[in-house]
């Protein structure tokens, strides 16, 4: 478990499930300098991993069309299907919008932003609208929790049960403008 100051000085909680990226985290943070994600190189020069080498490797590996915020606005849209799903779909407009902040507020707290930035930035308004129209995501009771933690590799039940939803709503949307 690791505390410390995030962006616009909010404070961050976070908790490593997996035991080698923990293992990975301790040893960069044992590393000299405030920034936690840190490397060695060639020379032997302590080097701080910055937004664009992420950036630079996620295009190596993903593609030209792909960058590190392609993969939190994923994690940041599932997080919300899925509190969406745990809440419940509902006919009620007032009691609709009451869970859409919820799993806004929930999907803010997770990635360490404020509501705003969570919703316009993290959060696909496919999933908004498809919710406030009474679908959510087919939900397996698996705790939110374990679904982001999951082992990387092919998509998870709750991942294919998102894109599904997602196709729906933008068929429906090709459909309406063709």
């Amino acid at each position: 478990m690791r505390t410390y100051t995030g962006k616009w000085g909010k404070h961050q909680r976070q908790c490593v499930v997996d035991h080698g990226l923990r293992e990975i985290v301790e040893e960069c943070a044992g590393l000299p300098g405030y920034e936690i994600f840190k490397y060695f190189d060639g020379d032997g020069d302590l080097k701080d991993v910055k937004s664009h080498d992420l950036n630079v490797y996620v295009k190596e590996v993903r593609g030209e069309e792909f960058t590190a915020r392609d993969f939190r606005t994923w994690a940041g849209t599932l997080i919300a299907a899925l509190k969406l799903a745990e809440l419940g779909a509902t006919g009620n407009l007032k009691q609709g919008q009451k869970n859409v902040l919820a799993a806004v507020d929930h999907v803010a707290g997770r990635l360490g932003n404020t509501r705003a930035i969570a919703r316009s930035s993290y959060i696909s308004p496919r999933v908004l609208d498809h919710y406030m129209e009474g679908s959510v995501v087919a939900y397996y009771g698996e705790r939110i929790e374990e679904v982001i933690a999951a082992e990387q590799g092919d998509l998870t039940d709750e991942e294919e049960a998102l894109l599904d939803l997602l196709q729906r709503k933008l068929r429906r949307e090709l459909e309406k403008a063709a």
